[in-house]
């Protein structure tokens, strides 16, 4: 329920949140045989913190087995565009921009094998979207420590992932409270 929901977005150590009704009817599992597609994860990125806490998480995973790994980011479109109009700036070069930030978040040695995406929208709408297109079998998201003012401004878009993604959702705290390993 939507209480839980709260709980887990409040915790100061990552959460997995498997859900019932998986469509895929797939085990979770990131280990694979040699014979088996790669697991692919999604991971939303906002350039912030919470990014930088699930990235750590993905370096991790990534470290005990290959993966399909996807970078995804929301371009807001309202206030993005308002941004770029102060600034005499075109969309394009925000979206470049953005992709050109996200392909400096992949590691050298994995340069090539991470897919990065830039999508205008909401970004809670983008990333489910995006993951029912995608298929993955997690998606890793970074949690930013609530406050009233995040909420009020912008919704909370890990809640509403949690709420409408079918697939496990890795939720890491932003505040870097815990490690992976």
């Amino acid at each position: 329920g939507s209480e839980t929901v709260v709980e887990i977005a409040r915790q100061a150590t990552a959460v997995l949140v498997v859900h019932d009704d998986d469509v895929t009817g797939r085990d979770f599992r990131l280990r694979r045989s040699a014979d088996e597609p790669l697991p692919t994860v999604l991971v939303p990125v906002d350039f912030g913190p919470a990014t930088g806490a699930a990235l750590r998480w993905i370096r991790t995973l990534a470290a005990t087995g290959p993966l399909d790994l996807h970078l995804l980011h929301a371009l807001p479109t309202v206030a993005t565009l308002a941004r770029a109009a102060l600034r005499g700036r075109a969309p394009a070069d925000l979206a470049d921009e953005a992709a050109a930030r996200l392909r400096a978040l992949v590691p050298e040695d994995h340069a090539g094998r991470w897919t990065c995406s830039v999508e205008w929208g909401s970004p809670a709408e983008v990333i489910v979207t995006y993951a029912d297109r995608l298929g993955p079998d997690l998606v890793v998201i970074g949690q930013h420590t609530p406050t009233p003012w995040r909420q009020l401004a912008s919704g909370d878009t890990t809640r509403a992932v949690l709420h409408r993604a079918w697939c496990p959702v890795l939720v890491v705290p932003g505040g870097g409270a815990t490690q992976p390993g």
